[in-house]
C-alpha cells in the first residue's frame, strides 16, 4: 500500500508521511556509515536495521511475531562491544515524533542488560553519537567523512 497525499497542497509541497522521513534519515546513515572503518570493518558491516516497525497485513505481522520479531526495538543495532556497553542502539524520529511507551519498555529493558540505547532525531545526530559510542572502546576507528 503506498502513502497518498491527502490533498493537492500536501502533494505541491512534496509531503512525505513521517515513516518515510526516518526511512530517509536512516538511508542518509547508512550512506555515512560506509565511509567509517572500525577496526577491519566498515562501520555499514555492523551495523543493522531490526525491522521491527512498518505498515504490514495482519499475515505478515504475524509471520514476522512467529519468527521473533519483537516491537518496541530500536532501529538500528551496532554489535560492537564498547566501554561498558554489550552492543549499542540507536532509534530514529524525525519531527516532533516520540517513541512509544512500548519503545520505551523496551529501551529500558535493554539499558537494564547492559545495551547502549539512544534515540536521535536527524542522521547526523545519530552519526555523531555512534563515533561517540566507539570512542568508548578499544577498536580504532576511522571516519572519513564528518556527518
Amino acid at each position: 500500500m503506498s502513502w497518498k497525499p491527502r490533498n493537492s497542497l500536501a502533494m505541491a509541497v512534496g509531503r512525505v508521511p513521517p515513516r518515510r522521513l526516518e526511512e530517509q534519515e536512516q538511508i542518509a546513515l547508512m550512506r555515512w556509515a560506509r565511509l567509517v572503518q572500525v577496526g577491519p570493518w566498515l562501520l555499514s558491516d555492523v551495523l543493522a536495521h531490526y525491522p521491527s516497525g512498518g505498515y504490514r497485513t495482519k499475515a505478515e505481522a504475524a509471520r514476522f511475531k512467529a519468527m521473533g520479531v519483537q516491537d518496541g526495538l530500536p532501529d538500528l543495532l551496532l554489535y560492537v562491544p564498547c566501554g561498558p556497553y554489550v552492543c549499542g542502539w540507536w532509534e530514529l524520529k524525525v519531527g516532533k515524533n516520540k517513541p512509544t511507551e512500548r519503545q520505551l519498555e523496551q529501551h529500558a529493558k535493554l539499558r537494564s542488560l547492559g545495551h547502549y540505547v539512544e534515540t536521535c532525531w536527524h542522521w547526523s545526530e545519530a552519526a555523531n553519537d555512534i563515533v561517540r559510542y566507539l570512542e568508548k572502546g578499544s577498536t580504532p576507528i576511522n571516519v572519513r567523512a564528518k556527518p
